[in-house]
């Protein structure tokens, strides 16, 4: 299994630890407004990780979305993806920080993606998902992210099928609409839907693409 290069393992298809000053060539950063590597204190590999600074509502307006995203191969039918995520400054308001979307979802946010995100409804951290129909499966979970917290999502594209994880912990599973089997999806990291109410600091580290056997 390949490595990081400060030694952590992970899948084949992308191991991205951020310690390189070439690792935008392997994502679309057009949306990044700035999202750059950073030193990260104890990072889990090396010592960059990806920094996230996001800013209060300023004047009635939130500030832009901001995410990378990585292309998910159709041929992929079960992929999993994984990032650590650390928050170094625990800001308010709702922020979807890291999943699997859509990419015509784009600006509009993630809310009918694979999605894990700071909840402004509830203060808390939670995996959601749409499901075949209309209603979302939402599920809260007890982390505070506030140590390097290893987040998985593993999709099943033939059910099709999703499974959250904390840790090693699988929070839960649900099923995804059927449009999921062969739609065009990408790996997305970052504030891709933002409405802080005070400022956040996360930082991201060792993201992972690894296809299930």
């Amino acid at each position: 299994m390949p490595s990081t290069e400060g030694g952590a393992a992970c899948g084949g298809l992308l191991c991205e630890d951020f310690e390189a000053e070439g690792w935008k060539t392997r994502w679309d950063v057009t949306q990044a407004l700035g999202l750059d590597r950073a030193t990260a204190i104890g990072a889990p590999s090396g010592s960059y990780a990806l920094s996230l600074d996001v800013r209060a509502a300023s004047g009635g307006s939130f500030p832009p979305a901001r995410w990378i995203a990585y292309p998910l191969p159709k041929s992929l039918r079960r992929v999993t993806v994984r990032a650590y995520i650390r928050v170094f400054t625990r800001g308010q308001g709702e922020l979807d920080l890291f999943g699997i979307a859509t990419p015509e979802q784009g600006t509009a946010g993630l809310s009918n993606a694979v999605t894990f995100v700071h909840g402004s409804s509830t203060n808390m951290f939670r995996f959601e998902a749409p499901r075949d129909g209309t209603d979302f499966l939402r599920q809260d979970v007890g982390a505070t992210l506030e140590d390097w917290t290893l987040v998985t999502i593993s999709l099943d594209r033939d059910l099709p099928q999703a499974t959250f994880r904390i840790a090693q912990d699988i929070i839960q599973s649900g099923r995804m609409p059927a449009a999921w089997k062969d739609a065009d999806l990408s790996l997305v990291v970052g504030a891709a839907w933002s409405q802080p109410t005070s400022d956040w600091r996360i930082m991201f580290d060792d993201v992972t693409v690894s296809a299930d056997e």
